[in-house]
C-alpha cells in the first residue's frame, strides 16, 4: 500500500477491540499486508481493555502513525451506552469513501481484499456493500466456510428483515449516515447496519462474493459463544427483528413468518416452564404485531393444554 496523502484516503477500516491481545496483532497485520492502489486509515476502539491490547495497538501506532489511529477509552463504554460503538467512535470520524468492519478477534487472510471490494462497488453504482466468506477459527482449527447463506450473488432488504446474511470481517460498505438511535441495545449493530444501508434508496443492493476474505474467530470471549443457551439466542434475534420493523415498513415474506413464530414460540415455552407469565403474555404480543393472522395461536393453545 502507498498510503501517498492522508486526505486522499479511499477506505477507513473500522475496528472493535476489548481483551483481544491474544488476537489483535494478527487483526493489524492483516490490514497492513493490503495491497492497494489507494490510500487506507485504520481507526481501531479500544473500549477500556483490562489487559494488553491497548499497549500492542500503540506499538503499531507508533510504527505506522499515519495509518493506525485509535481511541483508547478510560471507562468501557458498552457496559455504559449498549451498542452503535463502530457509529459512535470511528465511522463518525472516517475520512474514506467506503468503510470496512473487522473486529479486534478476527482476522484478513486476503491481501487484494479491499483492492478487488473497492473495484467493484466503483463500477457498479447501486450496490452499496460487498461481502465474501470466511472461515471459522474454533478451538486452533480451522473450520467450516461461512458466508452466502442463500447460494446468490446479490442481497436485497427482504433478505434481512429477519436473519443476518453477511459476515461482518467481510464487508465493505459505502460511507454513508445512518440513524443511530436504532442501534440502541442491540447485539447486532452490523445487521441494523445493513437494514439502513438497503433500505436508504430503493434498489440498493448488497453483493456477496464467493472469494475467500476472513477467518472469524469462535472463542469463549465473543459475542457469538455468549448466546449459546437457546432462549439467548432467540432473544437476542426477536428484539433485532423487533427493532427492523420499528424502523422499517416491512413485508414479511413466508420463511420470515415462519422464523418470527419460531422464536416466538420458544421463547413463550421457556417463560412458561419457568412461570414467567408476564414475559410469556409479552411474546405473545409481540408474535400478534409482527405476524398478526399468521400467529400459530394453536399452538400456544396446545402447549399450555399439556403444560
Amino acid at each position: 500500500m502507498d498510503n501517498k496523502a492522508e486526505e486522499n484516503i479511499v477506505v477507513s477500516i473500522c475496528c472493535l477491540a476489548y481483551n483481544h491481545e491474544a488476537f489483535i496483532s494478527k487483526c493489524l497485520d492483516g490490514f497492513l499486508v493490503q495491497k492497494t492502489l489507494f490510500a487506507f486509515e485504520v481507526l481501531i476502539n479500544d473500549d477500556a481493555s483490562t489487559d494488553r491490547t491497548s499497549t500492542i495497538i500503540k506499538e503499531y501506532e507508533n510504527k505506522y502513525p499515519k495509518i493506525i489511529k485509535p481511541i483508547y477509552q478510560s471507562v468501557n463504554r458498552f457496559s455504559v451506552e449498549g451498542g452503535g460503538m463502530n457509529i459512535r467512535y470511528n465511522f463518525s470520524r472516517a475520512k474514506g469513501k467506503y468503510i470496512a468492519m473487522c473486529e479486534g478477534d478476527d482476522y484478513w487472510t486476503n491481501p487484494f481484499k479491499l483492492q478487488n471490494q473497492v473495484d467493484f462497488l466503483e463500477a457498479n453504482s447501486n450496490y452499496v456493500i460487498h461481502s465474501g466468506k470466511a472461515k471459522v477459527l474454533m478451538q486452533n482449527e480451522l473450520n467450516e466456510i461461512i458466508g452466502n447463506p442463500l447460494s446468490k450473488n446479490t442481497y436485497d432488504i427482504t433478505d434481512f428483515l429477519t436473519k443476518n446474511n453477511l459476515i461482518t470481517c467481510t464487508v465493505l460498505f459505502r460511507n454513508t449516515t445512518v440513524l443511530e438511535a436504532a442501534f440502541k441495545n442491540l447485539m447486532f449493530g452490523d445487521w441494523m447496519l445493513y437494514v439502513q444501508l438497503l433500505s436508504k434508496k430503493s434498489g440498493n443492493l448488497a453483493y456477496v462474493s464467493n472469494d475467500l476474505y476472513s477467518v472469524y474467530r469462535m472463542h469463549e470471549g465473543g459475542v457469538t459463544q455468549s448466546l449459546i443457551a437457546p432462549y439467548k439466542n432467540d432473544k437476542v434475534h426477536l428484539r433485532q427483528i423487533i427493532a427492523i420493523k420499528r424502523f422499517l415498513k416491512v413485508n414479511y415474506q413466508k420463511e420470515d413468518i415462519i422464523q418470527i413464530n419460531y422464536y416466538c414460540l420458544n421463547l413463550f415455552k421457556y417463560y412458561f416452564i419457568n412461570r414467567d407469565y408476564k414475559n410469556c403474555f409479552k411474546i405473545f404480543l409481540h408474535n400478534f404485531w409482527l405476524t398478526k393472522p399468521r400467529l400459530q395461536i394453536r399452538k400456544y393453545l396446545s402447549f399450555i393444554k399439556h403444560n
